[in-house]
């Protein structure tokens, strides 16, 4: 009997996931993968699009689906001050952890990676704006938050990974191995170097945070936004703890939000004050208007099929629908946006630093869906970066089809040692696309495509969990200009050849965006 069948599984997304419970486990199934020739597919809060969809739409005969949900192991080394986690272990709360409650391993808050560091009276410095994601997810796909001084990665002592080699072998890399090669290359290799079976952190003394969010016209934003002056978006950001702006490109708007924070010491008798991205309405949730952001958006998704659907038997529908498309960017859009985004708003926050530093995390997937590209591009750009975009919006936001209709958010990255990280040898500035997901419209064709053709020449990276390109001015080498930019991907490239020699970690997906074999 094939020992992979006594492993018990779950759907989701339409397919099978094993949920493997001990190393022997997944031994046995890399075992059964490479046997067969099959794919190993993984998976962690499902938060990266289109990769997790694309997987789950394969070849479901030919290849195999994991969750790690009992790989959630969380251990202290007091000495070292070093917490050591399974790949599987959630950031914090997923609540749309899709693992049986009969097992005991379901995401919580309690059994969260950043939970239990912090109850243990550390801190890992660095987060992104949710923290549903897994430990092996946010790794894999090189994710960040937004900080030039701190960084998730650079916590990392050591990796241990089951390789997928002619015998499945459990290897550990560490920054502390002589050659320290596979440990940077191993740091982020978008989950075709083994299964993350743990990864050991660094950590920090814990602290708080406490910061503001501001909302001007983009015209009054105190940061020199497009210029070199000592205030400009690259000083901000070096002298800024943690910042992201929010920045509404599209005509008669034209506004910035900029949310920031800095460390403070931990103090006895603190009371947190939290950021509230959406305010609360109704018994103190924000969940009512972020539906009713949710319904607006879907409305203006499905403009006009549903509005000539709803009045099809209405005489002059068409001529309706098409005088109110010409009224939506210069007049509906900014009326609509001017209930959630409040110029000379002043926001002040403070919080514990595991609760406070993930400033979206209460954004429901569910009722706000977003999908995204995300853009980056070397820091000291920046001024380069935001005159491009300044262009390609139009200085008034009048190129409507390149503003689209949701916000698009700034932030930075602090360089990283690890070879396929988008912010590899140099910090980073970061252009992250939004684009409302309950729509029948393509984000590629719609907006997306426009980004990247549009920034080619400032030889961008990409976070590799977020849309990537394929073509770029109408030129099918989208893999291939990535690639290009990761000086390191030849070596990377051959050590995972050497844990994967069959490829069994390389899904189709990523065949079809990178051309991998």
């Amino acid at each position: 009997m094939n020992p992979i069948t006594t492993i018990s599984t779950v759907t989701v997304g339409g397919v099978n996931y094993y949920l493997p419970q001990t190393i022997a486990d997944l031994t046995a199934i890399v075992s059964d993968a490479t046997a067969a020739n099959k794919k190993i597919s993984m998976r962690g809060s499902g938060h990266s699009f289109p990769l997790i969809p694309n997987q789950e739409a394969g070849d479901y005969g030919n290849t195999t689906y994991l969750l790690l949900s009992y790989f959630n192991s969380v251990s202290f080394n007091d000495e070292a001050m070093q917490v050591t986690v399974g790949g599987g272990c959630h950031l914090g709360y997923d609540p749309y952890d899709p693992t049986p409650e009969s097992t005991g391993v379901k995401s919580t808050d309690a059994n969260s990676l950043f939970t239990q560091v912090f109850d243990h009276g550390w801190a890992i410095p660095e987060m992104g704006g949710i923290k549903h994601q897994t430990v092996g997810g946010f790794l894999s796909t090189g994710s960040s938050g937004g900080s030039l001084k701190y960084s998730f990665d650079e916590m990392i002592e050591s990796i241990t990974l089951l390789t997928a080699e002619s015998t499945p072998q459990l290897r550990t890399f560490s920054i502390n191995d002589p050659d320290t090669d596979s440990f940077y290359a191993a740091g982020i290799a978008l989950g075709m170097f083994g299964i993350i079976v743990s990864v050991t952190f660094n950590c920090v003394a814990t602290f708080n945070i406490r910061g503001a969010e501001t909302a001007t016209y983009a015209k009054d934003c105190p940061i020199d936004l497009f210029g070199s002056s000592s205030t400009n978006l690259q000083s901000f950001f070096e002298h800024t703890d943690y910042a992201r702006l929010m920045w509404w490109p599209q005509l008669n708007v034209q506004k910035m939000v900029v949310w920031q924070a800095s460390q403070i010491p931990p103090e006895d008798g603190f009371t947190p004050k939290p950021y509230e991205e959406v305010r609360p309405l109704i018994l103190g949730s924000e969940d009512p208007l972020t539906a009713a952001a949710g319904l607006l958006y879907s409305s203006i998704g499905y403009w006009p099929e549903w509005f000539l659907k709803v009045f099809k038997n209405v005489p002059g529908v068409s001529l309706a629908a098409d005088e109110i498309t010409n009224l939506f960017y210069p007049h509906i859009l900014p009326a609509i946006l001017d209930v959630f985004v409040n110029v000379g708003e002043n926001q002040p926050f403070q919080d514990y630093w595991h609760t406070g530093l993930c400033m979206d995390n209460e954004m429901d997937d569910k009722l706000l869906p977003v999908k995204f590209t995300e853009i980056w591009i070397p820091m000291d750009s920046a001024q380069e970066v935001m005159l491009a975009l300044q262009s390609f919006y139009g200085v008034n936001g009048q190129n409507t089809a390149n503003t689209g209709y949701f916000s698009v958010e700034i932030y930075g990255a602090k360089a990283s040692k690890f070879w396929m990280s988008p912010s590899y040898g140099s910090d980073m500035v970061r252009v992250d696309v939004f684009w409302f997901a309950k729509t029948d419209k393509d984000p590629v064709k719609e907006l997306f495509q426009n980004y990247w053709d549009a920034l080619e020449s400032l030889n961008f990276r990409c976070h590799w969990g977020k849309y990537l390109p394929q073509v770029l001015n109408g030129k099918p080498n989208g893999g291939e200009y990535l690639l290009s930019q990761y000086p390191n991907f030849n070596k990377w490239n051959a050590i995972r050849q050497s844990l994967d020699p069959q490829g069994i970690f390389i899904s189709q997906y990523w065949q079809n965006q990178l051309g991998l074999s």
